[in-house]
């Protein structure tokens, strides 16, 4: 099969649930905090691209302490992080951009929570894209308080990854930046990694990405 066919799920195979979700998704408790981590992440990369002033013009006033005090282990209110991610998207960067940043973003986690995660999945016996793919509810939960996560398998080397009850999904620049961390993650493991970002079914707050690897 050639690469390209990989973003192809296998139309053969019944959708089979890796992480099903707890209950109605409709109903899951929405986010109502964010792990600085996150977002020091992002600021990173804005400073790196010169951007720092161009951000802290679009920002609202009112959330530049929040901001310019930002400590990286410390839980945001959600209200701050919708501001920030919010004000980098009216930046109006490209896809191409976005997607470069989210994978910069999660080189630089990957030391911290993601790499907490992929040591639990090498003490089971290794790490391949599933193993990762299975614990994206746990990078949710160090990440975000509330809102959730769920994983179906396509196919055998196909997936969907849900997330639901984050605002954060109405932003532009954060559904296409997840999109990056995604693949920065799997790619630790897949020789190719083939992400796209799609609207969630349950809502203008969940948001999905179908995933392809070799």
């Amino acid at each position: 099969m050639k690469d390209e066919d990989r973003s192809r799920p296998d139309p053969t195979m019944r959708e089979e649930a890796i992480i099903p979700f707890s209950g109605p998704p409709e109903l899951t408790p929405p986010v109502t905090e964010v792990r600085g981590t996150l977002l020091s992440s992002s600021l990173q990369m804005l400073r790196d691209r010169g951007l720092r002033d161009r951000y802290l013009r679009a920002l609202p006033a009112r959330y530049h302490d929040a901001i310019e005090s930002l400590v990286a282990g410390t839980w945001l209110p959600i209200e701050v992080a919708h501001a920030h991610y919010v004000a980098v998207d009216s930046l109006g960067l490209s896809d191409a951009d976005i997607l470069q940043i989210g994978r910069s973003v999660g080189d630089r986690i990957q030391n911290g929570h993601l790499g907490t995660i992929l040591r639990g999945a090498r003490n089971l016996g290794g790490i391949d894209p599933w193993s990762i793919i299975s614990r994206v509810d746990v990078l949710r939960q160090r990440v975000f308080r509330g809102g959730e996560a769920a994983a179906f398998k396509l196919g055998p080397k196909d997936a969907r990854i849900e997330f639901v009850g984050i605002s954060l999904a109405q932003v532009r620049y954060f559904r296409v930046g997840m999109q990056g961390i995604i693949e920065s993650a799997l790619s630790l493991s897949a020789r190719k990694v083939y992400v796209r970002t799609t609207h969630g079914a349950w809502g203008p707050d969940s948001m999905a990405y179908t995933v392809s690897f070799v």
